[in-house]
């Protein structure tokens, strides 16, 4: 997803995995109606206080590892967690976007239409919407910049004032006193669509809307994309964008490029992403699972580039084994150091209900149909 700089993951660990866009019109469409759910490229983020084992006892890939050693571990914590404190996702949740900043950005095109933020496949046969024009980048995008969040209503008053604080998105450059207000850098690189604080709050809490983790969620809309081969191709594009917005929760512009990047996936890589695979490779190096490494080679500089925010760059673990060294670690700390407990944000406040609420059991029944109907 990104220009990528010394924050990014190391994305092509095989020299020889393809990465190149594959012309769909030479395969058996039957077959790729049937794709397996990319479970392995929707990683969950792991739960607890404790440092997860990503690889080997280790909640990263460290640096020094060799072929005849794990590597050190850095310490977890001081600005590295896994999953957030509700109350942390509570607050996140009745953040208010101002409209000025980088919040508002869109994918469009530089004439305002709509476009393709994975424009590398452009002409693709097969690819949805590869016909689209190129969306504009994001301001600063490969710049040495931070995203921030500026409160422009000033300083808290109270406690309680942290709750429902309208916020803009701005890219600072490090060492910048052009701020007037209040701010605290929410991720390493430059802001993109998916560096809202509602993103932060899916991301960091790892639980949808719908009630499932994130890789589960992701995979049911996966399942709803491809259950109806005779549907039109754009009508189902838009259910997939649906179910990432308002099912797992994501801001419209995140969940569109969520939706991009699945039906990328499922083009691109069918053989790799057979139900099973990993997404790390072994110790000590741990290397991206032939799914995960293709799916992230294919999406290329583009997806993150629209993304912004990153786990790795946001300064929390995921359920794929990143290198130690792309971390940013972050606080979060978005309330002058006063976080309001769990449920003092979300009082009072009204869920819409989803339109397509899917119980765990749900889920696991879904894939039991799709291991069924490859073998068929």
């Amino acid at each position: 997803h990104f220009i990528f700089q010394s924050t990014h993951p190391q994305l092509t660990t095989n020299p020889n995995r393809k990465s190149k866009p594959q012309d769909l019109s030479k395969k058996d469409m039957r077959t790729n109606e049937r794709l397996p759910l990319f479970i392995g490229a929707f990683a969950a983020l792991v739960a607890g206080e404790e440092a997860p084992e990503l690889c080997a006892s280790c909640w990263c890939v460290p640096d020094d590892a060799s072929s005849s050693s794990n590597g050190t571990c850095p310490e977890f914590g001081s600005g590295i967690s896994g999953v957030f404190d509700p109350a942390l996702v509570d607050l996140l949740e009745s953040f208010v976007p101002a409209g000025t900043g980088a919040e508002s950005f869109k994918l469009q095109s530089d004439k305002g239409e709509d476009c393709n933020p994975l424009y590398q496949y452009a002409g693709v046969p097969g690819m949805v919407r590869s016909d689209l024009p190129k969306c504009v980048d994001p301001d600063s995008a490969g710049q040495d910049v931070s995203c921030a969040m500026v409160f422009p209503d000033g300083e808290l008053a109270n406690e309680k004032s942290c709750c429902d604080r309208k916020y803009e998105l701005v890219n600072i450059a490090e060492g910048s006193t052009t701020i007037d207000h209040p701010y605290v850098i929410t991720h390493k690189g430059h802001c993109g669509v998916c560096s809202t604080a509602q993103d932060l709050a899916i991301a960091g809490g790892q639980t949808t809307k719908g009630d499932l983790t994130i890789d589960q969620h992701s995979a049911v809309c996966a399942l709803a994309y491809h259950s109806n081969p005779a549907e039109d191709v754009d009508v189902k594009f838009t259910k997939l964008i649906e179910c990432f917005e308002v099912d797992v929760g994501y801001s419209s512009q995140c969940a569109k490029l969520w939706a991009h990047y699945t039906a990328m996936a499922s083009s691109q890589c069918f053989a790799e992403c057979q139900p099973g695979p990993p997404n790390n490779e072994g110790p000590p190096f741990c290397e991206l699972g032939a799914c995960t490494g293709c799916t992230e080679a294919a999406a290329g500089e583009n997806f993150y580039k629209f993304m912004g925010r990153t786990s790795w760059n946001s300064g929390h673990t995921s359920g794929i084994a990143r290198k130690c060294a792309d971390f940013t670690p972050n606080d979060h700390d978005y309330c002058e150091g006063s976080l309001p407990e769990a449920g003092v944000c979300a009082a009072g406040a009204s869920v819409a209900a989803t339109s397509f609420q899917v119980s765990t059991s749900a889920f696991f029944l879904s894939i039991g149909l799709i291991f069924l109907q490859l073998r068929m």
